[in-house]
């Protein structure tokens, strides 16, 4: 994975030195910067930390390794921006067209699809964590888990939910899920602020265009991957002791589904506010919340609670020798 994301800052590196021409070296650098920045703001959304996280869970609690699932879905992901961007370079100029135009198709498409797809997707797999929370809580209670306490979830809402969860049973499959995830607004925004980046320099080739969706990619990619790894992590910790654990798995995974299900229900609003043509005056409240720094804040509160843990878990062996 780390050697994709090398090979990604690579040629967007090569394809921005092509495109430099004297005088803007300096120029060239900042869009280059500019363009992994916003890759990496991109890859702390909280859409994309809400998916990559609640996702390793699930997966966890099936036994199906995690690592790659930030990769896959970053991956998926940015295939939209690179791909219009191609688009763009063989002269479909009218594309352009529709990502700046407010009252065209291609920009109402996005604004409904993206939040509808994003809600969706996070409240389904809110909905399949809730078994894995009630087997930490009653463990929590109980001062430990059970070996029958780590069967996969049942009941009639497992059996319900089974037909919409068969098809993503390994971490690549997430591509498909991160490419749908990228057919929203944000994306479309994107895409246009990275071609109008590519046009400031004059005088070269349009394929050189490419260096900043490659970086941009490479950006977003490398903090996805990061997310995913670190989450694994964070969550398989409590796997390895059935006994001591169940208190640190019960807060970690609650945090997780309670920031899907928040997440997911705002965004199937929006896209019902979107699909209302804006006219829906009873949900105009969602103007007002703010989710820019959600994303990095649900990551550090995740990853504290995490170091917490560690810490008590130490401190205790040493008071026990």
């Amino acid at each position: 994975m780390f050697g994709s994301v090398a090979v990604l800052f690579t040629v967007g590196i090569a394809l921005a030195a092509a495109s430099q021409i004297p005088g803007n070296r300096a120029l060239s650098m900042a869009l280059c910067i500019t363009a992994v920045g916003l890759g990496a703001r991109h890859a702390f959304d909280i859409d994309h930390i809400a998916a990559i996280d609640t996702t390793t869970r699930a997966f966890l609690a099936r036994g199906t390794r995690t690592e790659s699932i930030g990769f896959w879905f970053a991956l998926g992901h940015s295939t939209i921006v690179v791909s219009a961007v191609v688009l763009l370079c063989l002269g479909f100029n009218a594309f352009t067209a529709q990502l700046s135009d407010e009252g065209s198709g291609l920009y109402a498409f996005a604004g409904i699809w993206g939040p509808a797809m994003a809600g969706s997707f996070l409240l389904l797999a809110a909905i399949l964590n809730l078994g894995p929370l009630r087997r930490a809580f009653l463990a929590m209670r109980r001062g430990g888990y059970r070996e029958q306490d780590r069967a996969l979830p049942g009941g009639v809402l497992g059996r319900v939910l089974q037909p919409a969860i068969a098809r993503v049973t390994r971490p690549w499959h997430m591509y498909v899920v991160g490419f749908l995830f990228g057919l929203g607004f944000d994306t479309a925004s994107t895409i246009g602020l990275l071609a109008l980046g590519g046009a400031v320099v004059p005088g070269a080739p349009s394929w050189t265009a490419l260096a900043l969706p490659v970086l941009f990619t490479a950006g977003m990619v490398l903090f996805d991957t990061l997310d995913g790894i670190l989450m694994q992590h964070a969550y398989a910790w409590s796997q390895t002791d059935r006994t001591r654990r169940a208190g640190y798995d019960f807060t970690i995974t609650a945090v997780s589904v309670t920031v899907a299900l928040a997440v997911g229900t705002l965004s199937l609003l929006e896209a019902a506010r979107t699909g209302a043509g804006g006219s829906a005056g009873a949900l105009d409240w969602l103007d007002a919340i703010d989710l820019s720094t959600a994303g990095p804040t649900v990551v550090a509160l995740l990853l504290a609670i995490w170091g917490i843990a560690v810490l008590a878990r130490r401190s205790t062996q040493l008071r026990t020798r």
